[in-house]
């Protein structure tokens, strides 16, 4: 699973269900606990990351269809900094 950053400033998981394979994204994350790698979203799901961080052609289609839906025209991919513990997404 990857963590994205759209222009709003909201933080979603986009990633790979792993009980059917599909594509999804999370609603805003409210909170990431890096030890346990597992993150709450804004709707209480939990979402665990689990193996590497990665792409698929379901998951390009999912966040596409997503950005389109929410008129997202740029994001950022936030992992390694919401890995790393940091408390913003500005790289600097």
């Amino acid at each position: 699973m990857t963590a994205l950053l759209s222009l709003n400033g909201e933080r979603h998981f986009v990633g790979v269900d792993m009980f059917d394979s599909s594509g999804r994204v999370s609603s805003p994350i409210v909170s990431f606990d890096r030890v346990a790698l597992e993150g709450t979203t804004q709707t209480r799901r939990i979402c665990e990351l689990v193996g590497k961080s990665g792409s698929s052609f379901d998951v390009d289609y999912v966040w596409t269809l997503w950005c389109e839906l929410y008129e997202v025209t740029a994001f950022t991919d936030v992992t390694e900094r919401l890995l790393e513990g940091a408390d913003d997404d500005d790289p600097e």
